[in-house]
């Protein structure tokens, strides 16, 4: 998912600076100091609702279920949830929100199809398609540029940028790879092909930036199809997510929290057990995910200098599943149907 834009802010005690370590230890952590209070953000009268991201004035955007049973983008702000329009059709969908709270995603037309589309200030806009009957969005910049999928003409996926009512073609998406989302750097977050070969494909975590690939491999998993997935990148271009790290057998690998800076590729360690996800990382580069304990339960984690921090001793549920850090370290959670904004 894209990232915020930097500024001042002061970090609780419990989220300090990363470490530069190119493997971090995969040790049990010790307690946070400081507290998560949760915020439950409510329905939109249906079952639940997901969280997708946060800006840094704390606007949430994610998807819930009307009383209808109609699914609908939301947008929360200040203790109200509020549902997304559509452009005539039953459904829509929040992928993102920039720093002035424009949001993007994707609706669904009175045919049925689905186009992207973003919403500001209670007016949607239809951004079209590249020729095709469908497109949606992944993310978007603080400059309102989106960044998204469409089919063409002849029904093939590509990918889009669209800015000031133009969308422009990137090229073809491949089968088996994702575009999911963008940094005011315009670094493009997704899955990109490392070579032409494997089933379903050899696949690896990467961003676009100027017609170039750059991929980030695993550590050292070559039987993996998929060698790695990325879930966020921040503004400074760090990227977080997962990597196939080696299991017992050659043909068992495991997925390891990973950092993407730089060029250098970082294995972030668990909280003793064998898996783990990097999900959110912030401009000032603190990370939120989570990870397997040593007895094999997953619990949301922070990774701070010298390893992850177990934030069930500071708040949180095991259920838990991050999906965004802002630069106060408020973190944004997900669990059995229900979002949480936690501060």
């Amino acid at each position: 998912m894209p990232s915020h834009a930097l500024r001042a802010a002061a970090l609780p005690a419990a989220v300090a600076a990363l470490a530069a370590a190119a493997v971090l230890p995969a040790a049990p952590a010790t307690a946070a100091a400081h507290t998560y209070q949760p915020t439950d953000l409510g329905t939109l009268g249906g079952p639940g609702a997901t969280a997708v991201m946060m800006n840094e004035t704390g606007t949430v955007v994610g998807n819930g279920t009307l009383a209808s049973g109609n699914s609908r983008g939301f947008v929360w702000r200040r203790g109200q949830m509020t549902a997304l329009g559509t452009l005539g059709g039953s459904w829509s969908r929040a992928v993102a929100v920039n720093e002035f709270g424009v949001i993007a995603g994707a609706a669904a037309t009175a045919d049925g199809n689905a186009h992207a589309v973003t919403w500001h200030r209670g007016v949607i806009t239809d951004l079209g398609t590249l020729g095709g009957q469908a497109s949606t969005a992944k993310g978007i910049t603080d400059r309102g540029v989106v960044i998204g999928e469409s089919d063409i003409a002849d029904g093939h996926i590509h990918r889009f940028a669209w800015t000031n009512g133009q969308m422009t073609d990137l090229g073809l998406v491949p089968d088996y790879t994702e575009t999911l989302g963008v940094n005011n750097r315009m670094q493009i977050m997704g899955t990109y092909l490392v070579t032409q070969w494997g089933y379903p494909c050899d696949c690896s975590a990467g961003v676009l930036q100027n017609g170039q690939v750059t991929t980030v491999g695993n550590f050292g998993v070559d039987e993996a199809w998929m060698k790695s997935y990325p879930y966020d990148i921040n503004n400074r271009g760090v990227l977080v997510g997962w990597a196939a790290t080696p299991g017992p057998t050659p043909y068992i690998a495991f997925d390891h929290p990973f950092r993407w800076r730089d060029g250098t590729l970082t294995d972030l360690g668990t909280l003793g057990g064998d898996n783990g996800t990097a999900s959110a990382v912030n401009d000032r580069g603190l990370i939120a995910g989570w990870a397997d304990t040593a007895d094999g339960a997953s619990h949301p984690a922070l990774w701070r200098r010298g390893g992850a921090v177990d934030l069930t001793t500071a708040g949180l549920a095991a259920g838990d599943r991050i999906t965004d850090i802002d630069l106060r370290g408020r973190l944004l959670a997900n669990r059995d149907g229900r979002a949480y904004l936690y501060g």
